[in-house]
């Protein structure tokens, strides 16, 4: 899990972000994690549109 720590330093400790973080912080952890679900749909697409073409490609090399 990645820490998120604003750039405030106290003395010897860094003070982190409140277990409830703002409103912004919060809708940016859920874009991101927005996006990061359609870049994983999008490169499973990818990978099941891709796969037919190389394994046409690599069988043969198998089978000879």
């Amino acid at each position: 899990m990645i820490q998120v720590q604003p750039g405030v330093k106290a003395a010897n400790h860094t003070i982190f972000l409140p277990a409830a973080p703002s409103p912004m912080i919060r809708s940016m952890m859920y874009f991101m994690s927005f996006g990061a679900l359609i870049l994983l749909r999008m490169a499973l697409f990818i990978v099941v549109t891709a796969l037919p073409g190389t394994a046409v490609t690599i069988l043969p090399l198998f089978n000879g």
